[in-house]
């Protein structure tokens, strides 16, 4: 992949910048034991780190991120060229790895999960906008036994532009049910503007509220 333009023209000044702004972050690749990354080439990596991080939108934080740091430690292993997979490949390779993750996410909320909150939501293209399509998504929210706050993404499930109370009822139910989830233990149900989500969400009896 070609440089950009504005990682050509950087000026050697601007470069020496970033590098000292970046000073925390040092070594984000964890470079193995006996290989060496030249001062001229960290503060390349810092620079380009810092651009990527400014024109994708991306959070400082980021830098910090496990995922992120082992990525570019195997990545920092590898001789000549790799190949990345493009955004057609990845929800293809996402459900291949994700075998078996149900079962894994089912036991966590069986052990962990006492009362709960959960928000569905719809969203979807303007009315005039025929060609596009709609979704619907229900996250669960907990507190950890270490009073950790976390979010499951349960469900994320394209539908027809225009969906019935019927089937947004149907949507949460079989979520329930998907999940092991006790009606009785929800202590909150957030929902978003969709049209029928408030009668929707008034079939369980744990208090409904419009986010």
């Amino acid at each position: 992949e070609k440089p950009s333009k504005r990682q050509k023209t950087m000026p050697q000044e601007e470069v020496a910048e970033s590098h000292t702004r970046m000073t925390k972050y040092h070594n984000l690749a964890n470079l193995p034991s006996g290989s060496t990354i030249i001062p001229s080439q960290q503060a390349k990596l810092d620079a380009m780190t810092l651009v990527w991080l400014h024109k994708s939108f991306r959070p400082f934080r980021l830098v910090e991120d496990k995922g992120f740091r082992d990525l570019l430690t195997f990545v920092s292993t590898l001789n000549g060229q790799i190949r990345v997979s493009n955004s057609d490949a990845i929800p293809k390779l996402s459900l291949k790895l994700s075998n078996g993750w149900d079962e894994k996410i089912r036991a966590l909320i069986r052990d962990e999960v006492d009362y709960y909150s959960i928000t569905a939501d719809m969203w979807g293209p303007p009315e005039e906008d025929a060609s596009s399509q709609s979704f619907g998504a229900i996250s669960l929210h907990y507190c950890s036994g270490d009073f950790e706050t976390k979010t499951i993404i349960l469900r994320v499930e394209p539908l027809p532009k225009s969906v019935g109370v019927d089937r947004t009822s149907e949507l949460l139910v079989k979520t329930f049910e998907a999940w092991g989830l006790e009606t009785t233990k929800l202590a909150m149900l957030m929902r978003g503007n969709g049209p029928t989500l408030p009668q929707a969400c008034s079939i369980f009896e744990a208090p409904s509220e419009t986010v």
